[in-house]
C-alpha cells in the first residue's frame, strides 16, 4: 500500500503533533492540548430564517437558526456547533417552533474544529476533527482521516506512544461488499487513553460502510468495570 505522506511530510506533521519537551507532547493532538480551558473561538455565524412545515400542511411557517458563516478561518482555527439551532430546526414535538437557544460560551459539549487550509494536518486529509468539552476544560480529541492513510496514522502513534498495550482484530463479513478486515489499537497512559479504530463502522453509507478510520484521545485512564456477579 502506497503512504499517503512522504517523510518529508511526516517530518512536518512530527512538530504538528506535539511540542519539544517530552513531558507535555502526550497532552497534544496536532496544536489542541488536553486538560487545558478549551480557548478556541466560535467560527463567525449569522442567524437566519428559515421555513419549517410537514407534509401537506398549507399554513407557511418559519423559525430562525445559526448559520455559520466562516466555512474556513484565514489564519488559525475555530469551531462549529452542531444539533438544535445549528443543524437542526428548533421546534417543539408538535412540530412547532421553538425560540432559538442562545449562544453562549462553550462549557459543555461535542464541536467540530475547522482549521486555516494552511494548519489542516495532512493525517486527517478532507476529514473531520472533533473536540469533547467539560467544564470549560478539553477532555477528548477525535479525529477521522482515510483509511488507505492507516500506515501513516498508526506509525505517527507509535511513534509518539510506543507499541499499543493491546491490539484487537476484527472484521465485517457482508454479502454487498464480502468480508472486510479491521483493528482496534490501544494505547493506555497513567492520564491519557488513545484508540485508533482503522475502519469506523459506525459510519454506515446507506448500507455500505465508508472507508474512514479514527483516532479517539482521551485525558484519563479509562474506568475499571468491577465484576460484582461472577461466576
Amino acid at each position: 500500500m502506497k503512504p499517503l505522506v512522504t517523510w518529508g511530510v511526516a517530518a512536518c506533521l512530527a512538530s504538528l503533533w506535539w511540542p519539544a519537551t517530552a513531558a507535555d507532547r502526550d497532552f497534544f493532538v496536532f496544536d489542541l492540548e488536553l486538560n487545558k480551558p478549551f480557548d478556541v473561538r466560535e467560527c463567525q455565524y449569522e442567524v437566519i430564517t428559515v421555513p419549517i412545515g410537514q407534509q401537506g400542511l398549507l399554513r407557511r411557517r418559519t423559525t430562525n437558526m445559526y448559520r455559520y458563516t466562516e466555512v474556513t478561518p484565514a489564519s488559525g482555527k475555530c469551531f462549529q456547533r452542531e444539533g438544535v439551532g445549528y443543524t437542526v430546526e428548533p421546534m417543539d414535538t408538535a412540530g412547532n417552533p421553538n425560540p432559538l437557544p442562545p449562544a453562549g460560551p462553550l462549557v459543555d459539549g461535542d464541536v467540530k474544529i475547522i482549521h486555516a487550509d494552511a494548519l489542516r494536518p495532512s493525517l486527517v486529509g478532507d476529514k473531520w476533527i472533533w473536540v469533547r468539552v467539560a467544564g470549560g476544560t478539553l477532555q477528548a480529541v477525535k479525529f477521522y482521516f482515510p483509511a488507505l492513510g492507516i500506515a501513516d496514522v498508526q506509525q505517527a502513534l507509535e511513534a509518539k506512544y510506543g507499541a499499543p498495550t493491546r491490539i484487537e482484530k476484527r472484521y465485517l463479513d457482508r454479502r454487498s461488499e464480502g468480508r472486510q478486515d479491521f483493528f482496534i489499537a490501544t494505547w493506555v497512559r497513567p492520564k491519557l487513553t488513545v484508540v485508533l479504530t482503522s475502519l469506523d463502522v459506525s459510519l454506515d453509507m446507506g448500507g455500505s460502510y465508508s472507508d474512514v478510520g479514527h483516532v479517539r484521545v482521551d485525558h484519563g485512564a479509562p474506568a475499571q468495570k468491577i465484576e460484582k456477579n461472577r461466576l
